[in-house]
């Protein structure tokens, strides 16, 4: 009698262990629609969570609050983050804790306005189009780079730029003024 309640209690044991280990680390995410999950700057760990819950990328929050708990994930970092399907949850939340973003690939072939490429850059990064025609108008952003208004567009070549999501409008710039200065020298 002692060895079945023995047995039962064990067998109870394995079957809530191998339920938490499921949720923990097998391929509980869901794969958004876009397959990206993003974070503006400023967002709050109540939003991310929330926003998970919402794109059902993830099925309820208490799970995320443990996981997240557990292994230290509080700071939020901006960003795009890539959510693959099969992902485990704890592989989604080390991947917010550790601001491990998908950068955008972003590509530059006949572009002869800066409306038309702040336009781009605004449906591509969280910058706006309106940030990046402020910088692309302003003297005193260009001086540093020994450019003006009339110039600016010349470093904006044709490339394909690797470029973080959450970044700035001048570091965008500074990147293509990088790939610029590359080229002709």
């Amino acid at each position: 009698m002692k060895k079945k309640i023995l047995l039962t209690t064990l067998a109870v044991i394995l079957l809530i262990a191998g339920f938490i280990a499921w949720n923990f680390f097998g391929p509980t995410v869901n794969e958004p629609e876009k397959k990206y999950f993003y974070i503006p700057t400023g967002t709050t760990y109540e939003k991310v969570k929330t926003g998970l819950v919402k794109q059902k990328i993830i099925k309820g929050p208490a799970l995320f609050n443990r996981v997240s708990k557990l292994i230290g994930y509080k700071n939020v970092r901006p960003g795009r983050y890539e959510i693959k399907k099969g992902m485990s949850l704890l592989s989604l939340v080390r991947m917010l804790r550790n601001g491990q973003q998908s950068p955008v690939n972003f590509v530059i072939t006949k572009i002869r306005t800066k409306e038309v490429l702040a336009s781009k850059i605004g449906n591509s990064f969280e910058c706006d189009s309106l940030q990046m025609i402020r910088f692309l108008n302003s003297p005193d952003s260009l001086k540093e780079y020994g450019l003006d208004t009339n110039t600016a567009m010349a470093a904006a070549m044709p490339y394909t730029y690797t470029i973080k999501w959450n970044t700035s409008a001048g570091n965008i710039f500074e990147q293509f003024y990088t790939a610029y200065e590359t080229f002709w020298n």
